[in-house]
């Protein structure tokens, strides 16, 4: 284990908007403060030691200081990103504002990536995070010293799991294609054949995941943004629909369907190219933590 120190203001890392929003679900806050969480092989404990402009961050890990930067997106100052996109789309500016700090997650086992989000399928943050960390309880534990946390498991292991016990524990049919799809991978090549995908252009690295059981377009997508490093995905759910029909595509109809999945992520990337996975960050966010208190004022103001 390895402990630094990391000196990021919160207006370019804020942890529990990173770690809070579906991005990732391999990670929980301790009741001592402390956020403990996993990417692939590496495990990290973050205590703030102080906040605001001046934030100090006390990292505990197994890794390297470049494996905590590519997770949370460090490579490049959040000022660039958002000065990108905001000349693409003005319209986001107070998003960009109260988003302050928010990073675009990246994983480094697309493996756990994918399983992950097929459990967010039809499904809400609680429960897929306590399905997450079902299926991570199957992998091998790490020793942080901070609390329990283990590596997720391999596809042998997924491959092996049984519908019905996957049931039991209330997967719902996502019991069946979880490790229908483990198999489907090992039949391909195992891991060699999901990393692989980066290397294809993004259609078609798209078009392969969905070939998987279970993996649609808005998970595909997923996959390919916070898995394979495809920053022009961009995750067509509920959450970003509703903030592109008010802030860009207002003439949209109202849901999307798989066609106008197609559509409108073809325009939404013609928009902002290879920054369509933060511009996607912004919406979503924004949509997913004051959805609750738009839908009161819709309903004062009728």
């Amino acid at each position: 284990m390895t402990t630094y120190s990391l000196d990021i203001p919160e207006s370019e890392l804020r942890l529990n908007l990173c770690l809070g929003i579906g991005q990732v679900f391999r990670w929980r806050k301790l009741d001592s403060g402390v956020w403990l969480g996993a990417d692939g092989p590496n495990w990290f404990a973050i205590e703030k030691q102080s906040s605001g402009d001046d934030q100090v961050l006390q990292i505990s890990t197994n890794a390297d200081r470049e494996a905590f930067i590519r997770h949370f997106g460090l490579e490049e100052p959040l000022d660039s990103v958002r000065k990108r996109v905001l000349e693409k789309a003005p319209a986001l500016r107070d998003h960009s504002a109260v988003m302050s700090g928010l990073r675009l997650m990246s994983s480094c086992d697309p493996v756990e990536c994918l399983f992950c989000f097929l459990c967010s399928s039809n499904n809400h943050l609680k429960r897929i995070t306590l399905m997450t960390e079902w299926l991570a309880g199957l992998g091998p534990p790490f020793e942080t010293g901070f609390g329990p946390l283990n590596r997720f498991p391999g596809l042998d292991v997924l491959a092996r799991l049984e519908e019905q016990d996957l049931r039991k524990h209330g997967f719902g049919y996502r019991g069946g294609t979880i490790p229908l799809a483990a198999r489907q991978i090992v039949s391909l090549g195992g891991e060699t054949w999901l990393h692989s995908l980066s290397q294809l252009p993004y259609e078609h690295a798209i078009a392969q995941l969905q070939t998987l059981a279970g993996v649609g377009p808005k998970i595909a997508d997923c996959v390919a943004l916070y898995g394979l490093g495809f920053s022009e995905a961009a995750p067509f759910d509920t959450h970003l629909w509703q903030s592109v029909r008010r802030h860009l595509f207002q003439n949209a109809p109202e849901r999307v369907s798989p066609a106008q999945y197609r559509v409108y992520g073809a325009k939404f990337r013609q928009i902002f190219g290879k920054d369509a996975g933060h511009a996607h960050q912004l919406l979503y966010a924004e949509n997913l933590l004051n959805w609750r208190l738009r839908r009161k004022q819709v309903q004062s103001a009728t």
